[in-house]
């Protein structure tokens, strides 16, 4: 009886013998890598032992049978990449006896749906089960782009390679797996989850700091500090319709820019608008497939570097905005927080997501991570471009909502601030007296400096008179005539 037979890559030719269905007992048909043409015989199915079937790398066209693998209930491998082949590849049916499925089984048609399952084994078929192993179990043209309109349909292959000959698994997504039906719909997932997460720090800290729902103007101003002095978004603790309006345009740029990198990362192995990288091979000289990405450890160690570096600020303070919002009980701080948290938190998931589809190396897994982290800066930039347009305007939309927002003083405030009133005042009549005792000390120095003046002049007067009197009475002593006076 013949239970193998392999002739892969010795430059065979010609359509496949129908006659081939004669080999009841064949378990191994490996034709790989020759110059078959024509289609698949429906005659194959009829081989019931067969274990591993490879007609990858020929020139087979046309439709696959629909119940072509119907009895092929042993397989355990199936290989056929590389061919012209089009339409769907019909559903394998499995013996319940035969394989363990993790995944949804239906005991009724015996078939596999809605999910690609993982397959042990039976150890008597000698197949080692590992994740190559299972990637490598079923490989078709399934992928994108394909040498027609449409590419082939396969929901049980493991891996779709495209008319490069470049593979990728097609597996479910960690989100999938969540029950998101792709990337762009996680993001209602990462909002709720980043909602939920802020609405606890700030019911936590309602019940261990609640403040009355007072908002002191030194809290104002660390909300103020923390959402950023220099970004656009201080302008939602304000008054101005503007400034929300700003904040809004802002908000939308931080989201959707996001959203199309996250698009472009979808694993749509049959689509051709997205950005993924095929980085597995299926070589012709072995049934084994192979990721042939260069990223390693090193590169995501780098890569968490740069993100901490980036986004440990503004996470650090828009959770610190979210544990003032439930001291104070602001709906405005919450909001800022919420905008701080989403926008950080949403941009770190989408730089792993993207990264995860394209990068092929520590280099692009860097230069990736930078382009995507620039949109983390626009609120900043955007704040930069107004104040530089008009400084004074700028400025003023920050004050204005510091001005306008209901600053309450606790009664400890108030008190202090009258105890310093008091203090100032002291001071001033202090100060007061001082002063009064200075003007009365210089009054008296006036009048002693007047009473000297006067002195003074009195002493002249006497002087300038002796003076006159002087010759008139040596005249009269010397003609002995006495001196009336």
């Amino acid at each position: 009886y013949v239970r193998k037979l392999d002739l892969r890559n010795n430059g065979l030719s010609g359509t496949l013998n129908k006659e081939i269905a004669n080999l009841r007992n064949l378990e191994v048909l490996d034709l790989s890598d020759n110059n078959i043409q024509g289609s698949v015989p429906s005659e194959i199915g009829n081989l019931s032992e067969l274990l591993r079937l490879r007609l990858s790398y020929n020139e087979l066209t046309g439709t696959m049978p629909a119940n072509l693998f119907k009895n092929l209930s042993r397989l355990t491998l199936i290989q056929l990449n590389g061919n012209h082949i089009n339409g769907t590849i019909p559903m394998i049916y499995w013996r319940e006896e035969e394989h363990y499925w993790k995944g949804k089984y239906d005991s009724q048609s015996k078939s596999i749906q809605d999910s690609i399952p993982t397959i042990v084994w039976r150890e008597e078929h000698g197949i080692v089960t590992d994740t190559a192993d299972y990637l490598s179990s079923f490989v078709a043209d399934c992928g994108s782009p394909s040498d027609f309109n449409m590419s082939l349909t396969c929901e049980n292959c493991t891996m779709c390679c495209n008319n490069r000959g470049d593979c990728y698994p097609q597996e479910e997504t960690a989100v999938q797996k969540l029950g998101a039906e792709d990337y762009s719909n996680s993001t209602w997932i990462v909002l709720v989850s980043i909602i939920a997460l802020s609405y606890i720090v700030a019911l936590v800290s309602k019940q261990l700091c609640y403040i009355d729902g007072s908002v002191t103007e030194d809290s104002y101003n660390k909300a103020t500090r923390a959402i950023g002095d220099d970004s656009v978004y201080q302008f939602i603790l304000g008054e101005s319709k503007v400034g929300w309006t700003i904040v809004l345009i802002t908000v939308v740029v931080q989201i959707v820019l996001p959203v199309m990198f996250l698009q472009a990362a979808e694993v749509e192995l049959s689509e051709d608008n997205v950005d993924l990288v095929y980085t597995w091979q299926c070589p012709r000289v072995t049934s084994q497939c192979s990721n042939t990405t260069d990223v390693t450890s090193f590169g995501w160690v780098v890569f968490s570097i740069l993100i901490a570096l980036k986004l440990s600020k503004d996470i650090m303070n828009g959770f610190r905005l979210t544990w003032l919002s439930g001291q104070h009980k602001k709906i405005r701080f919450f909001l800022g927080a919420l905008i701080l948290n989403f926008v950080s938190l949403f941009t770190l998931y989408v730089s792993i997501i993207y990264n995860k589809a394209i990068a092929t190396s520590n280099t692009e897994l860097v230069i990736n991570s930078i382009g995507i982290l620039f949109v983390t800066e626009a609120d900043e930039d955007l704040y930069a471009i107004l104040e530089r347009i008009n400084s004074e305007w700028a400025g003023g939309m920050g004050k204005m909502s510091l001005k306008n927002h209901d600053v309450e003083r606790d009664e400890d405030e108030q008190d202090n601030n009258n105890n310093e009133n008091k203090v100032k005042s002291g001071d001033n009549d202090e100060g007061n007296d001082e002063s009064q005792s200075e003007a009365s000390s210089l009054k008296i120095e006036m009048n002693e400096l007047r009473q000297t003046i006067d002195n003074l002049r009195k002493k002249v007067e006497l002087n300038n008179y002796t003076y006159s009197v002087a010759p008139v009475w040596e005249m009269g002593q010397q003609h002995n005539t006495p001196l009336a006076l």
